[in-house]
């Protein structure tokens, strides 16, 4: 697909940072997303596909990392019945979000636990999760048409950008050893996180493991070798079981 595989390279995003650390919504803000949301939820799965498509066109290195979908052309993406579910899962994580979003804190133990599985696969970067905002802001703009106005806009940034803090945080704390009292403590995932993203984990079983958790969904999370800092412990391959398991 014109990508290596090897090392990727890492994709840096110009993006405008949160103000500080996002703790709610306020009631035009809930009010807002809440009256666009049916306009892009109504479609889930085509705008979800249309996100990656996106983000594949403008970062193949971020494609790379979806070889297990085995889609080798973007257009593809459409016709590919296993991406399509993976892209209404994705949609899922943020109607998650729309459905709490007077209480946000409700869905932060699910979206560390994503951030965490992020830490687990093989070329990943925190660095992304930034340019997934990118192209969800771009794609909104164009299914919203003039309905995307500056209010709106600056209302579903929030949104966005609250995701990405958690699951940045929670990215951290997998790769700090941190993330297993998260785990523990976690009720059952919402079935909208179960099998987010695809991609393959991070290589190096043969290396032993390193301090850290790997994180499953299916069981509550597994535990990470002693050996000190570094990366966690890897997973081996399995099927798609967690934007993404991606982004």
């Amino acid at each position: 697909m014109g990508c290596e595989f090897g090392k990727p390279q890492v994709v840096t995003v110009k993006e405008e940072e949160p103000e500080g650390d996002i703790t709610g919504f306020s009631e035009t803000q809930i009010d807002t997303i809440r009256s666009t949301w049916p306009l892009l939820s109504c479609q889930n799965t085509r705008v979800g596909v249309e996100v990656f498509s996106r983000i594949f066109r403008e970062a193949p290195t971020i494609h790379a990392l979806f070889h297990n979908f085995n889609i080798n052309k973007v257009d593809d993406l459409h016709h590919s019945k296993v991406f399509k579910e993976h892209a209404g899962r994705f949609m899922g994580v943020i109607q998650d979000l729309v459905d709490h979003l007077e209480t946000p804190t409700d869905v932060d133990q699910h979206l560390l636990i994503l951030g965490a599985k992020h830490a687990t696969f093989d070329g990943y970067h925190p660095e992304y999760f930034r340019f997934y905002t990118k192209c969800m802001m771009e794609v909104w703009e164009m299914e919203l048409g003039e309905e995307f106005i500056h209010e709106v806009r600056d209302s579903w940034r929030l949104a966005f950008d609250y995701i990405v803090e958690r699951m940045t945080e929670g990215f951290d704390m997998c790769l700090s050893g941190q993330i297993q009292d998260v785990i523990n403590s976690s009720t059952t995932p919402s079935t909208s996180l179960k099998g987010w993203h695809g991609q393959g984990q991070r290589q190096g079983q043969g290396q032993g493991q390193e301090e850290g958790v790997v994180v499953s969904q299916e069981n509550g999370g597994g535990g990470g070798g002693s050996n000190g800092g570094g990366r966690p412990g890897r997973q081996g391959h399995d099927t798609d079981d967690g934007l993404a398991k991606v982004q």
